[in-house]
């Protein structure tokens, strides 16, 4: 409701002898007003912002640079798995197995608990 009408419904108002398609309409114009109400309000915050920003000596693009996170990769995995004798050589255990691991497991009585990192 906008600010100056008081935020009571109409005396007048009788909902009960509506029907339900009836109740369902004003219940989708409710929303639909709703929805407009607040960004009506929304506007009115943003333009509010806006000029006190400026009286300041600001603009909207000085204020998003302040707000503005960091950039950051994503995230890396922990190595899982690392080769026994050549330490560089790490996996996650994510995707496909990389050659060494595959080398590795052919051997005889080799299992992929044994390239664990404890």
């Amino acid at each position: 409701m906008a600010k100056d009408q008081p935020d009571v419904l109409p005396a007048n108002l009788d909902l009960t002898a509506l029907s339900v398609s009836q109740l369902t309409l004003l219940q989708q114009e409710i929303d639909k007003q709703k929805a407009n109400a607040k960004e009506r309000e929304r506007q009115a915050v943003k333009g509010q912002v806006i000029a006190v920003l400026e009286a300041a000596g600001f603009s909207v693009a000085d204020l998003t640079v302040l707000f503005q996170l960091p950039a950051r990769g994503p995230a890396r995995s922990r190595a899982m798995y690392r080769h026994p004798s050549k330490s560089k050589f790490t996996w996650t255990g994510k995707g496909r197995k990389p050659n060494w691991v595959s080398e590795y497991l052919a051997g005889e009585g080799h299992s992929l608990d044994d390239l664990k990192i404890k």
